[in-house]
């Protein structure tokens, strides 16, 4: 995601929709992996302020969050019309 559109509400939009065709798929979880890198540090709470970690390697963060406990946020300027 361009760094231009975080915190405007894009990635919080992406979530939601995430978990919302999760849940149509009926998958019971989500998960997301956070690499961190010098170009991404912008990112790098979004997932811990949604998501419950799951476990850190080297190079990586995990995260999962049970689809039924997803609570989306209430977006100002975006939705995807459905």
């Amino acid at each position: 995601m361009s760094c231009r559109v975080i915190g405007r509400q894009v990635e919080d939009a992406l979530a939601d929709r995430i978990c919302r065709d999760a849940n149509k798929a009926g998958c019971a979880i989500v998960a997301a992996e956070y690499i961190p890198s010098a170009k991404n540090n912008l990112a790098a709470d979004f997932w811990e302020n949604r998501f419950q970690k799951t476990g850190v390697r080297t190079n990586a963060i995990g995260y999962e969050l049970p689809v039924k406990e997803y609570q989306p946020k209430i977006l100002k300027y975006l939705n995807f019309g459905d």
